[in-house]
This record gives C-alpha cells, structure tokens and sequence, in this order.
C-alpha cells in the first residue's frame, strides 16, 4: 500500500512482517544422526507425542534402564532442543517386567496429562499424572489413582474443550470412564460403565476430547472366549458422564461385519465438528476400512464404512487415517501385501464425503508391493493433501524410516517422491507421527542402534527436508520526517523482532532505496546497522538524512529494507542467507529548492 502526504504536514508508518530464519535447531538435517529422545541403558520402548501450541511436543516411553518399565516424559520445543534434562522426567518408578498401552494428551493449560498401568501401592491401579511445562509433576509424585483392586488394563487420557481431563481404562470385562478437573478431583460421582447386556467384554480402543467438553470414546467388543468375533463400537459421552450416541442402539457400531484381528485396538483422529473419523481392517478377507461418525452418531457412508480398494488380488493391514475438515476428504494409508504375505507394499486412498474412492478403486500406490517388509505405516493431513510414513525393513534389524507426501490427486509431491527420514540400518518399531503446530512433522519411534532399544525423534518438514529452520517475525517501519518543503530531510526507521527462538543476537542493516519523481534511482541507500538480541520482542532503530538528489517535483517513493547481515563466526552456525525484509513505500510529495 502507498500513501502520500505533503512535507512538512505529519508523519507515515509503513510496515511489513516477514519471516527470516534463525538459529541452530536439535531436529536434525542429517538422516543417519536424528534425535536421541531418551538413550540410557537397558530398553526404552513405546513412545508417543503430543503437541504443544508453542509448536513444540511432549514425547513419553516406557524405560527399563533401571529394571521395570518406568514412565518418562521429555518436552522439545519447536526447534526439537529438550528442554529438560537429558533422557526426560521420572513419572513414576515400577516394576513391570512388559508393557501395555497407555494415554498421553495435552490437556487446555498445555499440561502434559498421562495414564499408566501403575504398581506402585501393591495392586495393580491406574494412576493419572499431570505434568507442567516446567516438568513439575502437579499432583504430586504418586499422582492420582483411579482404581483399587480390580483387574485393569490399557488406559487413555483426554484433554477436554472446558480444561477437564477425561480418563478411560478397561476393567475386568467392562470400559470405565473418568472425569477429573485441573487439581486431579473426580468431577462424576461414580465411573462411567460401558458394559454389554451380555457376557461380551468391552475393552478400550482409543479417546479423544470432542466439542463442547464432550469425549469420544471407543473399544472392541469381544467374547466372551477369545476366539470370537471382535468389533468395534464408539461412544459419546457428555460433561455430566452421559451417553449421547444412544439412537437406534444404545452405543454407535462402526464395525460388525466380520472381525478385527485378535489383539488389534483401532485408534481413530477426531473431525473438528463433534464426529471422528474411524480406520481399521478386518480379518474375514484382509481388508481395510473407513468409516465417519457425525456429531448425531449417524454413520456418514454404508455400515461398516468403505473399503479402500477393491482389488481382489491382494491383502491390506493396519491402515491410518487423516482428515480434511474443510473437504470432508479422509485419506487413509495402509500396507498392502501379496496374497501369502511374503511381499508388502504402502498404497492410500482419499475418500470423499460420499465415500467415493477418488484414487482409482485400487488406491494409489505409494510403494509397490515388494521383497522390503513395510510396517508401522502412518499419516497427517498437510494443507490440500497428505503425508504417510512408514518403517521399510530390507532385511532384519536393518530397517530405515520412510516418509512421503502426496498432494489432492495423489500426485508426489517431493524431489524423488520418498525420502528417508532415518537411514542408519538397524532394529525399528511403535513409529509415532503427529503434527506440529508450525507445519512439520513429528516423528518418534524405538531403536536398536546402540544394541538395546532408544527411542529416536525426527521432524520431517512440509517440503520434504529434515530440520529446523527457526524463524523471527521481523516488523520493519519507515517513519518520514520531512522538512519544510525541501530536501534533505531526515527518516527515522525502527525494527521489531518478535522471536520463535531465543540464545541467539542478530546483527540487522536497513538501508532506503530512493525513486525521484523524475524517474532516476538512488538505491541502497545505507542507513547503518545495529545488533538486537533476538529471544523476545526487542525494538531498535535510528535516524538517516537523505541529502538533495535534485529535482524532485512530485512523488518521491522512499523504501525502507532490512537485512539480515549477521556475520561468521558472530553467531554459532547455521547462518541465515542474507535477505531483505522490504516494508510498504513511503511517498513524499515535494518541490526541490
């Protein structure tokens, strides 16, 4: 934009923000190196992620260093740079010799929120534990227990839209479910039971926080002997605790139609509009599926859901789903295997609000079907298309870490479509993927590298590349201070650093480029340089006198533009290219001398 004003009437501020890049970040550049999350002795196994609206994540595992498989929980921030201790926080000492799943969530606060299989008080209870973003653990050491005595498995933990925690776990052949507020007190006076009329068992598949405070609950219902079928059936439940799918049945059915694999709990990613969105195959033929729940619990495609292809020919496992609200697109990846299961390929298919296949009626073929096993297989929605990642393992304990992005029409969207986001050979498992609030993706997994497991982190971004590319919002003004209808006159400019990223000092050069009202230039005009220590929102600036150019009737456009010029070895490597950050003109009408 431009404006004019005559000299000597008043003053213009023109302003830009723009991005520059910053400072050196953990995330690494390097596939063979990425980031050791938690390295200690002994195996650590099982991580998942939670963003953080900083752009940052929390990331938790079980660890055996110490003998018994211990919660540990470490917070990165957007640049992947821990900040706790090496190796994460203690969340609580036990003595489990194997693991079973457990929840972790962000609740509203940006509190890391976990529920674990705890052994601590004798019996075996499920203990919820809330963790600041200082790593205190607010509830104390030993957290909070929600059962005493009973057989308990596998809990979940949801973070609520009003700043509640919602915790899930299954005991003894029933899903129960508790509500608990900021200081860890239970806000329904007795648990929440789902329960069969019969002697089916519901156990715990996955929870989410919905709209308005609710939660999205879901589990397999089986037996009751092992062999029979398993399905999977959802609920939501209310602030109150109260059931709100309760139309035709009394819980939504997303899958009957023939079994889920024994042992196989289906997690599911919420729509943003009160629904979730439901991925998971079956075992009658080796089939996957999807299926939306709307807000009302009515199913949005056929009962049962969609398949993702209907080639006949081959089998598909372990599929994963992402959604576009916007669209009401879902993409969903998978591992596609020969009829023996000898050969696996990775193939996706976008479906649409109709539950139409839009990839062809075979998928889109990502990885053909092949010698290399490909497991672990994930994805997150990025803009108008998705990005998948995958474990491929060659050979034994030589697996890599793979990622990919397709755009809307299932084209690839990267410099030779695949890249490797963990290319060091070794034993991999339990690959974690979710997105970061600055556009990049978040990966965590387990590893042998060094002999027993690690647990290993990565970003990937939306380009393809690994690392971090730290940014600063960078507001550069021009301010004209005219004098009485001649030149020279003086302009004052100041820049405003409003950083992502702190520990670094920027050393940061304006200059103003000059066009006379008769067409001739005077460009980069130096106005001189000043250091700002970045971490923060610091301001600076100073005064320049543009000298008589001659005639200069009429508009005279005056652009202000700042460079970052930061020299070698002023800061710590990687350096920002230089670049300019160029505000709006300022315009100056006048008669020479």
């Amino acid at each position: 934009m431009k404006r004019s004003l005559l000299i000597g009437t008043g003053l213009f501020l023109a302003a830009l923000v723009c991005c520059l890049p910053c400072a050196h970040a953990a995330w690494s550049t390097d596939p063979a190196v990425n980031l050791d999350v938690a390295d200690r002795t002994g195996d650590q196994a099982q991580p998942k992620i939670a963003p953080t609206a900083d752009g940052g994540c929390y990331i938790s595992w079980f660890d055996n260093a110490a003998g018994g498989y211990d919660v540990y929980l470490q917070r990165l921030d957007a640049a992947g740079d821990e900040q706790w201790a090496h190796n994460g926080v203690l969340i609580a000492d036990r003595s489990f010799s194997s693991t079973e799943d457990y929840g972790l969530d962000v609740d509203s606060s940006g509190n890391a929120v976990l529920a674990f299989r705890d052994d601590r008080f004798g019996s075996t209870r499920i203990t919820a534990a809330m963790v600041d973003p200082a790593g205190a653990l607010v509830w104390g050491a030993n957290g909070i227990q929600l059962t005493s005595g009973a057989a308990v498995y596998s809990p979940r933990i949801a973070g609520t839209s009003d700043g509640y925690l919602v915790v899930g776990w299954t005991e003894d052949a029933v899903t129960k479910l508790q509500k608990l507020d900021a200081a860890g007190a239970a806000q329904w006076g007795t648990d929440v039971v789902l329960a069969d009329t019969g002697s089916a068992n519901f156990s715990i598949s996955d929870i989410h926080g919905s709209d308005a405070g609710n939660v999205i609950v879901s589990w397999v219902k089986w037996g009751p002997q092992f062999y029979d079928p398993k399905h999977l059936w959802a609920q939501k439940i209310s602030p109150v605790g109260a059931t709100m799918w309760n139309t035709p049945g009394p819980h939504v059915i997303v899958f009957d139609g023939d079994s889920l694999q024994f042992g196989n709990y289906p997690t599911f990613i919420t729509d943003g509009s009160g629904g979730a969105v439901f991925s998971w195959y079956g075992t009658g033929v080796l089939q996957c599926y999807a299926q939306r729940i709307l807000t009302d619990g009515s199913e949005q495609f056929t009962h049962n859901g969609v398949s993702v292809s209907t080639n006949a020919t081959r089998l598909r496992v372990s599929p994963r789903a992402s959604f576009d609200p916007d669209t009401g697109m879902i993409y969903v990846f998978w591992t596609e295997t020969n009829s023996s299961q000898s050969q696996h390929g990775v193939y996706g298919q976008k479906l649409s609000s109709l539950g139409l296949r839009l990839w062809t009626t075979s998928g889109k073929e990502l990885v053909p079907v092949g010698v290399p096993t490909r497991t672990f297989v994930n994805t997150l929605r990025d803009g108008d298309g998705a990005m998948a990642f995958y474990i491929e393992s060659p050979s034994y304990g030589n697996d890599v870490i793979k990622a990919t992005r397709v755009d809307g029409n299932g084209d690839f969207s990267w410099t030779g479509d695949i890249v490797t986001a963990g290319s060091l050979p070794s034993g991999k498992g339990r690959l974690n993927a979710a997105m970061s609030s600055e556009g990049y993706a978040i990966l965590a997994w387990s590893d042998d590298r060094p002999g027993h497991l690690d647990i290993i982190g990565q970003n990937v971004n939306a380009d393809g590349t690994l690392g971090y590319t730290a940014t600063s919002t960078v507001s550069a003004d021009l301010t004209c201070l005219p004098g009485s209808g001649t030149v020279p006159f003086t302009t004052a400019f100041s820049v405003t650093i409003n950083s992502e990223y702190s520990g670094q000092i920027r050393r940061m050069a304006g200059r103003i480029d000059v066009v006379l009202a008769n067409g001739s230039t005077v460009g980069n005009w130096r106005t001189g340089y000043t250091n700002i220590a970045d971490g923060g929102s610091f301001v600076t600036g100073w005064n320049t006198t543009i000298p008589a150019f001659g005639t200069v009737i009429g508009t005279n456009t005056f652009t202000l533009a700042v460079e970052d010029v930061t020299p070698s070895p002023f800061n710590q490597p990687p350096y920002p290219p230089a670049g300019d950050t160029t505000s709006n003109d300022c315009t100056v009408e006048g008669i020479a001398p």
